[in-house]
């Protein structure tokens, strides 16, 4: 498996990943549009986050995991945290 930061390219299996994801989980059937703008947003915007992305090393166009990271700030510790999603 190879780890690595997400690009636009990693865009439209991304979204499918948060769809199954909302829909086993959560059984929620989300709107693709939406969700491809959420995820386009955080790509386009290193402030609102990253994604990093597994590949699969045999056939590094399939991706098979994705984690996304985003960022709080605390006022208690002034310092940032990450979320990991």
């Amino acid at each position: 498996m190879l780890i690595r930061k997400a690009n636009l390219g990693d865009l439209e299996e991304i979204v499918d990943f948060n769809l199954k994801l909302a829909q086993e989980t959560e059984n929620e059937k989300l709107n693709r549009n939406i969700v491809r703008n959420g995820v386009q947003a955080v790509l386009n915007d290193n402030q609102k986050g990253f994604y990093l992305v597994a590949e699969n090393k045999a056939d590094e166009k399939e991706l098979v995991g994705q984690l996304m990271i985003t960022f709080e700030w605390s006022d208690w510790r002034n310092k940032c945290f990450w979320w990991i999603q």
